[in-house]
């Protein structure tokens, strides 16, 4: 039996990829046995997950990139 924050931390995770699969929420909250409460948690982190993505991304472009080199591709840089 997983103690409830770690049971909160995987069903983060379950969710975080079933969303990336292209699930709704409904769905994940179905499969995942959620309340509408812990679904609405799930989705505010999320919502706080993409958010920070997009900032640091505003800031520095090849953030999202593993190598940090001048040849990460960033199809949104091309053409300015």
């Amino acid at each position: 039996m997983l103690s409830i924050v770690a049971q909160a931390t995987l069903n983060l995770e379950q969710a975080r990829s079933m969303r990336a699969e292209g699930r709704d929420y409904r769905e994940i909250g179905k499969r995942l046995g959620l309340s509408s409460g812990q679904l609405c948690h799930i989705r505010k982190a999320l919502r706080r997950e993409k958010a920070a993505r997009t900032r640091l991304h505003k800031t520095d472009p090849q953030a999202s990139c593993n190598a940090r080199t001048t040849d990460c591709p960033n199809p949104r840089s091309e053409g300015r």
